[in-house]
């Protein structure tokens, strides 16, 4: 299985996103006390502001890197996506 942003796009294997997720999770456990298994780690992406009743951004909205990296779903104008992971 793999994600891509359609035709003539680059593959990227699902496996990449699970070792991405594990290595955040690594990396947590890590600099945290190990008594935090158990809890909720909360990623969040950006949202979008427009201005005033239009569907004009005020700036280029930039998805946040690792969201993306650890969970591969693209975000779109509705604005900010939330995921959350048990450690």
């Amino acid at each position: 299985m793999s994600f891509s942003r359609g035709p003539h796009t680059f593959q990227v294997s699902t496996n990449l996103f699970e070792l991405n997720r594990q290595r955040l999770v690594t990396e947590l456990l890590k600099n945290f006390d190990q008594n935090i298994k158990g809890n909720y780690v909360l990623l969040e992406g950006g949202c979008e502001n427009t201005r005033y009743n239009t569907d004009a951004d005020e700036i280029a909205f930039r998805q946040v890197k690792i969201v993306f990296s650890s969970v591969p779903v693209p975000l779109t104008h509705e604005g900010m996506v939330t995921f959350s992971y048990l450690l």
